[in-house]
């Protein structure tokens, strides 16, 4: 407000116009007139609006205004002339503002305020208000000038602009909570895709601190097969112009895999240039688990939908486009589910049509509501149009945020055409409505009287099946003054010309009682016009959809449950505790099915109470009278007892419900209680109530859903177990001698220990987390010369797959050598990775009593060779002859009886492990047994008897497979028992059985050493009958051994007496059972050889020349599927004639007495029989004979 701002007239007389400012140029070329003239057009013009009022009139009324004025205001000139500017002003204009016009008209000063004024139709504007006060000559002040400019853009600008400035910063604040409160991984990387920022979520998801991942990439976290996947997925993000979206596995700080939902954008600078990424990390691995049982329920779904007689379909809340319709619907939309799937209505209908169905589709998403369609035009794909009755409404997450928009439609093309010829004659709308299939039509006049009334169903519009009664009485005499007030004003809006379509309930027992009262009708109101146009009358149709409805609340009741148990089991599948399990359970329940409450019970089996595990609803609380409900008793108690749901939808009225006045004060309706069952064995109770009936489809559906419940409890049950028995076997690894360990190999090559038990500080002088973080710690101990052979031992078991067996030299961390022995059994796995799990075991002190043993044996063998020699040569005839009927004896007669003891060890076992079973449960349930019980337990002390008697029926089931074995491998050489096939090492065969014949091979005083020539090539493990094998073995070496001792000569049978025949034969010594000190056996462990000497046979070709005996053996591989054994001999050979019968049972060349002739026929046998191979003898006079051996390398 400036003084300067007013404005001063000179002094003028009615006859002499005003003068001008002396300061002011002269109009040129014009007079006063036209100046003021051309003023006073300016203002008229002018864009801003200019009002002058009176302040020598009382209240300054306004005596002049431009059009500008009047187009800011919306007034006329006549409305605005001779009022105060007040008018305009509103309850909410400052009142700061008003008070300093007031004071500013009532001082005579300038002023300028910004006031919120109301336009003649009530709309609000801002005005800048400019007020000049103008004095005459005397400096009074006659008149006032306002200059009102509308700044209502500015100042919503300005709101708008502090609106989003104090939103920026709420949104900012909340976003840096949101950040670090979010259960996803939150991140960002530089270009190179290296993290520089994670949220608190990295340390739940990855079990790494957010500082440990800052300047790692991502890849680095990922398993080594899929890195290189992962820097390609970076790539494509850092090309993308919008955000990128990826599912990748993840690996916790533990090593387990992790799935995760990556959400990626690439952030960019002011020039558009690439500095980073940013994203959201989901992890899915429970989803994934529950991906299975969705896909399960969803083709159940797609089952019951395909066959419902109505269009279903579903779009996607997100884009609006279609994710699912069954068979009815690609019927109506003519169009087939692959076509539709995936597009939007712009894809299939034409522009118009597809704007009208988006707007619907939109309609429903933002007000989350069903949208009753009653009438929409489409065009088919097949160019048909057809007229559709749709109902939509929005599927809500568990958030309340639409997810899908839900369709249901059906075809009413046939019904709008009978409405279209129902408008052109009153009989054609007579004899379309006395065929109007579960309905009625009637029509009314302007006073809502009825004119027409037609259909099986009159009673919905106030009559029963009788017209008379109907027509020429108006709306509110037929029906009651709730259905009046309900019809009449769909009545009034036909008048007018609106249709109306909509669903009643009919609940009036008037006139047709009770019957009636559970249907649904639809209601259709719509104007009836003449050959004009002209509305004439109304029109209301009735039809009965009580089955439709029904078919619609079962479907949408189906979609409850299966979206109620896909939430249960999702609560179910999160890591949670049991009793936090329970309770989101009852919660989703509570959501799902709007019960008023509900609760979950676990039954106590140890006192036969059920206990309140959790409640959601209206009551949250565990504790109080329910908190422990005894078996039996209250309605929770016999629904537990009983093992059977109670269902009821007459709360009020069940004589179960102990407290029915709260029943009746709270409204309840429903209650639905389950037993929770798992294979007829009762863990809980599951039960609820609610304020509306329960649907039988919710009913049954709830069985499923008290299953899954009942399932989780047992689970979480068995896992604990399962956890307290992991404790004690981590307990009994850490108290065994030796060390257990768990070894793998990765496809790449890479080797770890993901685990090694305490005993690794006694056997290496390490820490088990130190040799399980480097490897090389434990391959560096290895003695030198034996580093190779152990690594060779793991190559075979990796590529074989069979057990892996070693002993070997190595040193401590402080340089003490120890002898080690490992045993384990590998494990390929579904990822090509192959872990083995065994035991190392430090055997210095047995390396150490063997040597001496073997030292001092050799001693005994020095000081008694010559007393042996003598000796056997005497006894050998006479022992040989009956030893191997007495072997065969002697095994038969042990193991009859060894057979019994271990065939009933077995059951022995079994009942003890029964007692066993059953005193334990005494124990679990009878804790505190009488006195008498009591004193008994600790005289026989109870607990070690508990512990010691399995261990003794262990030792003796040990002791009785030990003598079977020995029983065995005496039959093995008496009568040739099967044995187990197994792949073995043929070599180590070859090696026993000459290690047995060492005393045959020797030099003796009446004849030369044979010399033996191995020649053995890189074999495979050789599926077979081991101790057969090596029987045939034997009996071919003997035969050979003959030949040479006997002065070059070739004898057949010898293998009857020699070692290694069927019937008198001693054979090779299986390795003994491991006993506590020797775990695992040895194979290198010598085996004695019998000293006895072999009588030389016949001869039957003599060989003149006498070179020095040899048997050379070689072995190799024919081709992939067989192996071959050569064993040769520099003998006389044999005869043609002797070698086609060389394989004949009883023939021998031998003298009688000597021999039987069935050692090469049994071996014939072994051979072709028992490993479908093949036996050869390549000989020829003076050749030698050679004998090959051909077996498959795997039997069938």
């Amino acid at each position: 407000m400036t003084p300067s701002s007013d404005i001063f007239l000179t002094n003028h007389t009615q006859d002499q116009p005003p003068e001008l400012p002396q300061q002011q140029e002269p109009f040129p070329g014009g007079s006063v007139e036209t100046l003021l003239y051309l003023l006073e057009q300016a203002i008229a013009y002018s864009g801003t609006g200019i009002v002058i009022s009176d302040a020598t009139l009382p209240d300054n009324p306004i005596i002049y205004c431009n059009r500008a004025f009047e187009k800011i205001t919306g007034y006329s000139r006549n409305e605005i002339i001779g009022r105060n500017c007040r008018f305009l002003q509103g309850a909410d204009t400052d009142p700061i503002a008003i008070q300093e016009v007031s004071t500013s008209i009532r001082e005579g000063n300038s002023c300028q305020v910004v006031l919120k004024n109301y336009r003649k139709d009530g709309t609000p504007f801002w005005n800048e208000l400019k007020i000049s006060p103008v004095r005459d000559t005397k400096g009074r002040v006659i008149h006032y000038i306002g200059a009102q400019t509308d700044i209502t853009e500015r100042v919503l600008a300005t709101e708008a602009r502090t609106t989003a400035q104090t939103a920026l910063k709420q949104s900012e604040k909340k976003y840096r909570y949101l950040v670090e409160m979010s259960q996803d991984l939150i991140w960002s990387t530089d270009q190179e895709g290296r993290f520089t920022f994670v949220n608190s979520a990295a340390k739940r998801i990855l079990g790494y601190e957010p500082e440990e991942m800052i300047g790692h990439t991502f890849t680095d976290f990922q398993p080594p097969e899929q890195q290189q996947q992962g820097w390609e997925v970076y790539q494509r993000i850092l090309g993308t112009q919008s955000y990128y979206q990826y599912e990748t596995v993840q690996l916790h700080s533990d090593g387990t895999p992790v799935h995760i939902s990556f959400n990626a954008i690439v952030l960019r600078d002011e020039a558009g240039l690439v500095f980073g990424t940013t994203g959201i990390g989901r992890d899915i691995t429970e989803s994934k688990r529950a991906e299975v049982a969705l896909l399960q329920s969803q083709t159940f779904l797609n089952s019951v939908l395909d066959n419902l007689p109505v269009g279903v379909c579903c779009k996607n809340a997100s884009d609006l486009r279609f994710a699912f319709c069954n068979k009815t619907c690609e019927e109506l939309l003519g169009f087939s589910r692959q076509d539709v799937l995936g597009k939007n209505d712009y894809d299939l209908f034409p522009q118009e049509q597809a704007d009208f169905f988006t707007s619907i589709d939109r309609e429903v998403l933002r007000n989350g509501k069903l949208v009753d369609i009653p009438e929409e035009q489409i065009q088919t794909g097949h160019q048909e149009l057809r007229i559709l009755h749709t109902r939509k409404i929005p599927l809500l997450d568990a958030q309340g945020t639409p997810e899908y928009l839900l369709a249901i439609t059906e075809e009413i093309t046939e019904r709008k055409q009978i409405e279209i010829q129902l408008r052109k004659s009153e009989e054609l709308y007579r004899t379309i409505a006395k065929n109007f299939p579960n309905g009625a039509v009637v029509l009314f006049d302007s006073d809502c009287r009825y004119t027409l009334a037609e259909g099986t169903d009159l009673e919905v519009v106030g009559c029963c099946k009788d017209k008379e009664l109907l027509e020429g009485k108006t709306l509110h005499e037929t029906v009651t003054p709730e259905t009046s007030e309900l019809l009449e004003p769909s009545f009034h809006a036909a008048l007018a010309g609106t249709e109306n379509v909509f669903e009643v309930p009919y609940r009036d027992s008037r006139f047709c009682g009770d019957s009636f009262a559970s249907r649904i009708y639809k209601v259709h109101t719509l104007p009836v016009r003449n050959e004009n146009g002209e509305i004439t009358a109304g029109m209301m149709m009735t039809q009965n959809i009580t089955e439709r409805k029904q078919a619609e609340e079962a479907l949408l009741a189906q979609l409850c449950m299966e979206a109620l148990r896909a939430d249960v089991h999702l609560a179910l599948t999160q890591k949670a505790t049991l009793q936090q399990n329970l309770q989101l359970c009852a919660e989703t329940i509570v959501r799902h099915l709007d019960a008023a409450f509900a609760r979950i019970w676990i039954l106590n089996s140890e006192e036969d109470v059920l206990q309140l595990q959790a409640s959601a609803g209206m009551y949250t609380h565990i504790d109080g009278p329910h908190s422990r409900v005894r078996v039996g008793e209250f309605k929770i108690g016999m629904i537990a007892q009983k093992r059977q749901p109670h269902l009821t939808n007459a709360v009020q009225d069940d004589p179960r419900i102990s407290d029915r006045k709260w029943a009746k004060r709270e409204g309840m309706v429903a209650f639905a209680g389950y037993p929770l069952l798992v294979e007829e064995k009762l863990v809980g109770v599951m039960a609820m109530f609610f304020t509306q009936p329960l649907c039988e489809a919710k009913q049954m559906g709830l069985f499923t859903v008290a299953n899954a419940i009942a399932l989780n409890i047992e689970h979480k049950r068995t896992t604990e177990a399962l956890s307290e028995t992991e404790a004690k076997l981590q307990k009994l690894a850490a108290n065994m001698p030796g060390m257990i360990y768990r070894f793998l190999l990765r496809p790449d090559g890479l080797i770890s220990f993901p685990y090694m038990s305490p005993g690794c500080r006694e056997l290496y002088e390490l820490e088990p987390e130190a040799a399980q973080s480097d490897v090389s710690l434990v391959y560096n101990l290895i003695h030198p010369d034996d580093l190779q052979e152990h690594k060779d031992s793991v190559a075979l078991s990796a590529q074989t797959l069979q057990p892996w067996y070693w002993e070997g030299r190595m040193y401590t961390a402080s340089g003490k050598l120890k002898w080690i022995q490992g045993a384990s059994r590998p494990e390929l796995q579904a990822n090509g990775d192959i872990i083995w799990d065994g035991l190392l075991m430090d055997i210095t002190e047995r390396k150490t009593a063997e040597e001496a043993l073997r030292y001092k044996t050799t001693q005994l063998e020095q000081t008694l060779k010559e007393l042996q020699h003598t000796q056997l040569q005497l006894v050998q005839s006479e022992k040989m002859s009956g030893l191997g009927q007495l072997v065969a004896g002697v095994a038969h007669e042990i193991n009859n009886p060894v057979n019994f003891i271990y065939g009933n060890l077995v059951h022995t076992e079994e009942y003890t492990q029964d007692l066993l079973y059953l005193l334990s449960l005494y124990q679990q349930h009878y804790p505190h047994p009488v006195p008498e019980i009591q004193e008994e337990a600790e005289t026989i002390d109870l607990d070690f008897l508990l512990e010691d008697l399995p261990k003794m029926l262990t030792s003796m089931k040990v002791g009785a497979e030990r003598i079977r074995e020995i029983v065995l491998s005496l039959r093995n050489f008496s009568r040739l028992d099967e044995a187990q096939i197994k792949p073995v090492d043929i070599h180590e065969g070859i090696d026993s059985t000459l290690l047995i014949l060492h005393n045959r091979l020797k030099a003796k005083p009446e004849s030369p050493g044979i010399q033996v020539i191995k020649e053995y090539s890189d074999l495979p493990l050789i599926e077979c009958y081991a101790g057969q094998l090596n029987q045939v073995f034997m009996n071919i070496l003997v035969n050979a051994i003959d030949a040479l001792e006997g002065a070059g000569g070739w004898v057949l049978g010898t293998g009857d007496k020699g070692l290694g025949t069927r019937d008198k034969g001693l054979g090779t010594r299986k390795s003994p059972i491991p006993n506590s000190q020797s775990p695992i056996p040895n194979p290198q462990s010598p085996i004695p050889n019998p000293q006895s000497p072999i009588p030389n046979p016949q001869s039957l070709i003599p060989n003149p020349q006498s070179p020095a005996p040899e048997i050379r053996i070689c072995t190799e591989v024919l081709n992939a599927q067989s192996v071959v054994i050569k064993i040769k001999d520099n003998g006389s050979g044999i005869t043609a004639n002797v070698r086609s019968r060389l394989f004949d049972p009883f023939f021998t060349t031998k003298t009688v007495g000597k021999g039987t002739g069935l050692g090469l026929s049994i071996s014939y046998q072994i051979i072709t029989q028992k490993h479908g191979g093949v036996l050869k003898c390549f000989s020829e006079p003076g050749q030698g004979a050679e004998f090959w051996v051909e077996i498959p390398i795997c039997q069938n």
